[in-house]
């Protein structure tokens, strides 16, 4: 999909589950406290202070992540905001460090959770029922002055610890530095813990982080294939990375929308010499998943299964040529692979709309504010918004009342699109609003319009009054 590297970037990401926490408290308490630096800075150094106080005993302990960082590179543990580094205008996020987790043999670990969005419109969620667990190198303990800068005790990436010393490459079920998730399970199962329960808050949680970001995700699709053209269909396999506490409550890390797919790895092949060979667990993770994905995705007209191979005459040239290569891949695959294979269950589960889609019924406020704002758009296949477009928005929902004017109007535009505006990556569009900027400016009016303390209700009020004006206004045009 579109625009999916800066919409899964730690800074948006948390921002963007930040907003869905003030509105829906109970629903978005799966993630760590999080700070974007340097913008709050501040707002940082205030908590800590809290925090310190508060916990006199125990010093807090913070993890800071380069925004657009990815395999472990560039993070550090702090205990004092003295210790944090400003790199030049490279952006971080700054996050409560879950001191009290879950360890297998004294080890620390997280869960890699793959999932398949087939289509965002509508919404449709997968889940891989199989992933891995990637464990730390060195025996977990609770961070303090000495240990702090002990990376292969505190972190879990694989990328990080395959380069320890102690980097066990057994490929053994039950051993090793990187496991099968379902193994896993069946260690915390024999401990006695409901693993059954645990897999199910983990699918909601997937569900969840979704729902907060298919905003985001609908406005960058429809600027490139409008919903009144026909075009190509989007996928994506994305990577959960999932922290389990003592208490069995998962917690979210972060979303790679780009995880790695090999099923190698490197190792030393001979004294001295340095080479890739096939990583059995990693293949029998990967593999299934690759096969299944393309199997959910491909148009049911444009394969056939090996016993049933047969490519009719009556399609177009072009399509008789391509529908001639994918079913000779799909009988070269059985093949090689048995003719039985192709039976077996697929590693995938749908989780949205068949599972959740009811639990999470009252969680579409992002689809409901993105359609909003795509319907605000002043030019075709842009995925941002002028500030003339903004008092046409205004205009059309009567937000202009006593108390909102229109200079008032155009000082939230200006305030929000400052905010946001390091998030704006198409340089061309100029001082225009992203949605995310859109959202935090509805807020805003939302606040003046409809104040309350209960913010859900507010804004809840603040789209059904819109989207009655705009619908009376269309009517009339």
């Amino acid at each position: 999909f579109s625009g999916t590297l800066e919409i899964f970037s730690k800074s948006n990401l948390f921002r963007t589950l930040d907003m869905m926490k003030s509105w829906f408290p109970e629903d978005y308490d799966f993630y760590p406290r999080t700070w974007f630096l340097p913008q709050q800075q501040y707002q940082f150094n205030a908590s800590f202070k809290y925090m310190t106080d508060k916990k006199a005993k125990h010093k807090p302990t913070f993890i800071v992540k380069p925004s657009e960082g990815s395999q472990g590179e560039g993070i550090y543990l702090l205990r004092d905001p003295s210790q944090y580094t400003q790199q030049g205008v490279r952006k971080h996020v700054i996050q409560e460090y879950l001191t009290d987790v879950l360890l297998i043999n004294d080890y620390k670990f997280d869960l890699r959770v793959y999932v398949v969005i087939k289509s965002i419109n509508p919404l449709v969620i997968y889940i891989c029922k199989e992933g891995l667990a990637r464990f730390s190198t060195i025996p977990y303990e609770q961070p303090n002055a000495k240990n702090i800068h002990e990376s292969f005790m505190h972190l879990t990436n694989y990328s990080l610890n395959k380069k320890s010393s102690t980097f066990d490459k057994s490929q053994k079920e039950n051993e090793g530095s990187k496991r099968k998730l379902t193994q896993v399970f069946k260690v915390l199962e024999k401990k006695g813990y409901n693993c059954e329960k645990l897999w199910s808050e983990i699918e909601l949680i997937v569900c969840k982080t979704i729902l907060a970001v298919i905003g985001d995700l609908q406005v960058e699709y429809n600027s490139h294939i409008p919903n009144s053209k026909s075009g190509p269909s989007c996928f994506q396999i994305f990577g959960f990375d999932i922290l389990i506490l003592k208490d069995l409550k998962p917690m979210l890390l972060e979303v790679n929308s780009n995880p790695s797919l090999r099923i190698d790895c490197e190792q030393e092949v001979s004294p001295g010499i340095m080479g890739y060979v096939l990583s059995l667990k990693d293949e029998e993770v990967k593999r299934p998943l690759i096969q299944d994905t393309l199997m959910l995705v491909a148009p049911p007209q444009k394969y056939t299964h090996s016993e049933e191979a047969d490519v009719t005459n009556e399609n177009e040239e072009s399509e008789e040529a391509n529908d001639n290569e994918e079913s000779n891949i799909t009988n070269g695959d059985s093949n090689e692979q048995g003719n039985n294979e192709e039976y077996e269950e697929s590693c995938l589960k749908e989780i949205f709309p068949s599972i959740y889609g009811a639990e999470c019924q009252h969680l579409h406020i992002m689809e409901i504010l993105s359609n909003m704002f795509m319907s605000c758009l002043s030019v075709r296949g842009s995925s941002r918004l002028t500030s003339s477009a903004f008092r046409l928005f205004t205009r059309k929902s009567k937000i202009i009342s006593k108390g909102i004017t229109n200079a008032t109007v155009d000082i939230i535009y200006i305030d929000v699109q400052r905010k946001w505006e390091h998030f704006n990556h198409d340089k061309t569009t100029g001082n225009c609003l992203n949605f995310n900027g859109f959202v935090d400016a509805c807020h805003e009016l939302a606040k003046k319009k409809f104040p309350s303390n209960d913010k859900l209700e507010m804004m809840q009020n603040f789209i059904d009054y819109c989207k009655e004006n705009i619908e009376a206004f269309n009517k009339r045009q």
